[in-house]
């Protein structure tokens, strides 16, 4: 019985304990010592008796010293030098004037000495020679498709099996055989796929302790272990992880006779403490393969992996190379100064340029949008901005959308891969990249019904292609990492803007609490001497001079309330959550509706071309053009009648929307100076007002992430010119 208390069945199949057998493999003997008494037998496989010539009363309870064969003897007696390592072995020692391969090792608290025959039927190449048959070819060639092929061409000629393999274990752990050397008349399995079932679990992590693993011959029964009838109960129990004799796991063995392998050898390739496949070799008849070819083995398929690895990475940074150029240029071309999301929307080609995608789209944070080549519709793309907002997601990836994201979700069948960054932490707007459908042909080693194993039964091994409509081609390392590197510099660019952003929000703080403080205390004084004033009168009884004062009184507190309000009004602009597709035309009807009277009173003609909409706060609009239209019609010569044009126009990504007047204009050294708080190139009696209207402008224009400036000249009128990203804009 190979387990105790387990015996394989088709409901426990995935959890057989495959690294606590009770037997080893016909071919070999096992004696196993605790390394507390290692001067009695603990166990001992099934035929030892026989081999010392023993009975069995006397193997257990008799000092080795006495029975042990003074070739073995020797080592035993220096089995703790053996512990911390096995480049010893193995040792040839003799047994009744045959040879025998002794192999020393120890696991968990127990020390084992293996014995394998020496088999001289054989030539054998050098281990030097066969490690140097397989790294020297290797060393010039450039391609992983001809390294797997040198691979198993020089491991057939060492090693003399009728078929060897390499197993790369992919997506999911399914097995995928990419390079084969076989005799002629065998089917080729090169190419074909192997579900994970395949080789379960437990298996896997056994091929990183244990690298390589032979079965001479898979007809012939286990030999049990037989432990030393004093041992504890509770001890008994063998780890064989490092064992070389271990027996294979009986699904295994199942398998591979199913495929018609009489013998067998496994060899692990691992790469960065991971499996990342094996070396398969199989013979339709029984074969035995040495300790010291097996050993090269180990050696040559980590020779092969870190060339592999070499020409995959090779590969990839000629790829990444290239990537890098579009990549650094679209990230340099990216400042902080303005806002990073609009700067994206104006970069998009770059973006798709590096040919990373078949389409990539832009999401602002207020829902614009921006795409090129093969994208979503704009309700889809809003959809996914949401879910991944609310998901907590920065970064994802997939080439098979429809396993991946919630039904509601899936674009339609032309695409079906997909890469999102986020621009910003805590920031919802995001740079999308997809791929197209392109239809994924997978030859499996049996029909699609027998991938999961269900059963102990062997499989039927015939082949099923599997054809999926739904997958992109694989997103590729280089691409991966260069869409990675973007969406850092844009985190880092984020992070940094907002670091000035709150650098200007202080500066702004302390414009206020200066304004607060100065501008403020002028109608306060004001107020405050007028009503001493008339304090004064009223003790003197003189009424008419009382009066004055405290009209004069009133005007000041009047001025202070308009520029607490114009204060608070600036202090709101940018927090507004109502965010929606404003109509300039129907804006400046509401404006000039609201200032009637003072158009009526001055005259003022307002005409506009065709405006568009703009996606942003009705309120924060309406106080845009309504201080720019009062503006205008206030700063005039003394009886000249205002005359405002309004209209936009088309430049690259951006609309400009120009407010011409013919107004006393502006000298060009204060063309900036005019955009900050309460700065007044007038006195207060020539034209009213406090001073802070172009600043909420600026402010607004910052919010819709635009800009704002003049071009004017003293004494023939001023344009204004509001500069938009056409994401936000609708015509």
């Amino acid at each position: 019985m190979l387990y105790q208390d387990f015996s394989l069945n088709v409901d426990n199949c995935d959890r057989e304990p495959i690294d606590q057998p009770m037997a080893i493999q016909d071919y070999g003997h096992m004696l196993v010592f605790l390394e507390a008494n290692p001067n009695y037998l603990f166990a001992a496989s099934e035929g030892s008796i026989e081999l010392f010539n023993l009975n069995s009363s006397q193997m257990w309870s008799t000092h080795v010293k006495r029975w042990l064969p003074s070739s073995l003897l020797k080592l035993h007696q220096n089995i703790d030098n053996y512990k911390a390592s096995v480049i010893h072995n193995p040792i040839l020692i003799k047994i009744d004037k045959n040879d025998w391969n002794a192999i020393i090792h120890h696991c968990d608290d127990k020390l084992f000495i293996e014995l394998e025959p020496v088999r001289s039927d054989k030539k054998e190449y050098s281990f030097h020679s066969m490690i140097r048959m397989v790294s020297d070819p290797l060393t010039y060639i450039n391609s992983e498709e001809m390294a797997c092929r040198e691979l198993v061409t020089q491991l057939k000629r060492i090693t003399g099996y009728n078929r060897v393999m390499i197993f790369q274990f992919i997506a999911d752990n399914h097995g995928h055989v990419i390079g084969e050397a076989k005799d002629e008349g065998l089917e080729s399995l090169l190419g074909l796929h192997f579900p994970s079932s395949d080789i379960s679990t437990e298996v896997r992590e056994s091929f990183l302790s244990n690298k390589s693993r032979i079965a001479p011959n898979l007809q012939l029964d286990t030999k049990n272990l037989v432990f030393n009838p004093d041992a504890d109960e509770s001890e008994l129990y063998i780890n064989f992880s490092n064992s070389e004799l271990r027996p294979i796991p009986d699904s295994q063995a199942e398998y591979l006779t199913r495929m018609g392998v009489i013998s067998t050898f496994t060899v692990s390739i691992i790469s960065n403490n991971k499996l990342w496949g094996v070396i398969s070799c199989h013979h339709l008849s029984p074969y035995f393969l040495s300790y010291k070819v097996r050993k090269a083995c180990e050696i040559i398929a980590q020779r092969f992996i870190h060339r592999y690895t070499e020409i995959t990475e090779e590969k990839r940074d000629k790829v990444l190379a290239k990537n890098d150029k579009n990549i650094n240029r679209l990230i340099s071309s990216i400042t902080i100064d303005k806002d990073i999301e609009t700067q994206l929307f104006d970069e998009i080609d770059k973006i798709h340029s590096s040919h990373i995608a078949d389409g990539v789209a832009v999401i602002g944070s207020n829902s614009e949008i921006s795409t090129m080549g093969l994208a979503p519709g704009t309700d889809q793309l809003l959809k996914l901005k949401k879910w991944f907002y609310d998901s907590r997601i920065n970064f994802f990836i997939t080439d098979q959308i429809v396993n991946d994201l919630p039904l509601n979700l899936q674009t339609d069948k032309l695409i079906s891969g997909l890469i999102m960054a986020q621009i910003g932490d805590f920031n919802d707007a995001m740079v999308l990249w997809f791929r197209k459908t392109e239809t994924q042909s997978t030859i499996w080693s049996n029909p699609p019904e027998t991938n999961n194993r269900t059963s102990v039964k062997p499989k039927s091994f015939k082949r099923w292609q599997q054809l999926v409509d739904s997958q992109c081609a694989p997103w590729n390392e280089a691409d991966i990492i260069s869409i990675k590197k973007l969406h850092e510099a844009l985190l880092l660019k984020d992070t940094q803007r907002k670091a000035d952003h709150a650098n200007n929000m202080r500066n702004e703080f302390e414009r206020l609490t200066y304004i607060a403080a100065h501008d403020l205390q002028e109608p306060l004084r004001t107020v405050t001497s007028y009503l001493t004033l008339i304090k004064e009168d009223l003790e003197q009884s003189d009424e008419d001079s009382s009066s004055a004062y405290i009209e004069r009184a009133c005007e000041a507190a009047n001025r202070m309330k308009m520029m607490v309000s114009d204060m608070l009004t600036y202090s709101k602009i940018g927090h507004s959550t109502s965010i929606e597709w404003v109509s300039i035309p129907r804006v400046i009807n509401e404006v000039m509706n609201d200032m009637m009277d003072m158009i009526n009173a001055k005259d003022a003609s307002i005409k506009c071309g065709a405006l568009p909409e703009i996606n942003g706060s009705h309120y924060e609009i309406f106080q845009l053009f309504y201080n720019l239209i009062n503006n205008a019609i206030k700063y005039q010569p003394k009886g000249n009648v205002p005359i405002i044009n309004i209209k936009a126009k088309r430049e690259g990504n951006y609309s400009i929307i120009d407010i011409k007047d013919n107004g006393i204009g502006i000298d060009s050294k204060n063309t900036e100076k005019i955009f900050l708080m309460f700065q007044r190139l007038h006195r207060k009696d020539e034209y009213s007002g406090t001073g802070i209207g172009l600043a909420q402008c600026k402010k607004i224009m910052d919010s819709l992430k635009g800009d704002i400036w003049v071009t004017s000249t003293l004494g023939q009128g001023s344009t204004f010119h509001l500069k938009i990203h056409e994401s936000k804009i609708k015509h």
